[in-house]
């Protein structure tokens, strides 16, 4: 075999191997984007700042993203976008690429261009894998701070409405909807997180701990959940990457070897009319 025949072949073999790789710009997987709401009455306008920590006090510092109303004027990765409708009060967070390290808490800070006073959204976000292998339950955190005697605090999805509450307590469970719900904490000392068993896709989204003070205390839990083939298929594109990466790094290596290493056939055609005995 010939050094021009060699490197034919490695060529063929490196192009068809990464035209089966998956494209790494290319991200198909629902589990990768993850949406915070945060929303404000219609009509107002608003100055947000999104933070990956508690909520300020009276400034927006070290945001992830802040707006001046209408337009961004701050963002710490490209990751971060407002993709709702401003004029109708969604100052919703959307994170792309979203992965386990980005669980956490996070505030939405809503300033009013000229006042002094914040409206706060303060919301955690969770990750959790199901599977044969994974844990059948999951704790929702959310620990409130009993200054009354007497309260009532309820577990909701989606928004703050009692129509959708999936457990409620006054200090002991009074209603719950499904025997899946239940509080483990001590919540006599403010503890009201809820802990979920057998979980599902349909889980996902977002859950409310609500209680019914004259301030209506609220916390926003985000669920997000990927399920064992999810966490396969990312996988395989990983390693498809990898293996793309390394063969293109090879491939000159591969060359110069077979360059230095191998020698060439080189022939010499006879001229015509001319013979050498």
């Amino acid at each position: 075999m010939t050094f021009h025949t060699v490197v034919l072949v490695l060529s063929l073999f490196i192009t068809a191997m990464t035209a089966s790789a998956p494209d790494g710009n290319v991200t198909g997987s629902a589990t990768d984007t993850v949406t915070l709401p945060c929303n404000y009455s219609p009509g107002e306008k608003r100055d947000i700042c999104w933070r990956s920590t508690s909520c300020p006090k009276s400034e927006c510092s070290n945001p992830i993203l802040q707006t001046d109303g209408s337009t961004v004027t701050k963002r710490k990765s490209h990751r971060y976008k407002l993709l709702g409708n401003q004029t109708e009060g969604n100052a919703s967070l959307t994170i792309s690429g979203a992965t386990g390290e980005d669980d956490g808490n996070y505030c939405c800070a809503l300033f009013i261009p000229g006042a002094t006073n914040v409206s706060k959204r303060e919301i955690y976000l969770k990750t959790v894998e199901i599977g044969p292998a994974a844990p059948d339950t999951l704790t929702l955190p959310c620990i409130m701070s009993l200054s009354n005697e007497s309260y009532s605090l309820f577990w909701g999805r989606g928004d703050c409405s009692c129509r959708n509450a999936l457990l409620r307590t006054n200090g002991s469970v009074t209603s719950r909807t499904s025997d899946r719900y239940w509080f483990l904490g001590n919540i006599t000392e403010g503890n009201m997180s809820m802990t979920m068993s057998r979980l599902t896709k349909e889980d996902e989204g977002p859950y409310c701990c609500k209680m019914l003070t004259p301030k209506n205390v609220k916390k926003v839990v985000v669920l997000r959940i990927l399920e064992s083939d999810d966490r396969n298929k990312w996988n395989i594109h990983l390693i498809g990457n990898i293996i793309r990466g390394i063969l293109i790094i090879l491939l000159p290596l591969l060359v110069l070897t077979i360059y230095y290493c191998c020698p060439l056939e080189i022939y010499y055609p006879e001229e015509a009319g001319e013979h050498y005995e």
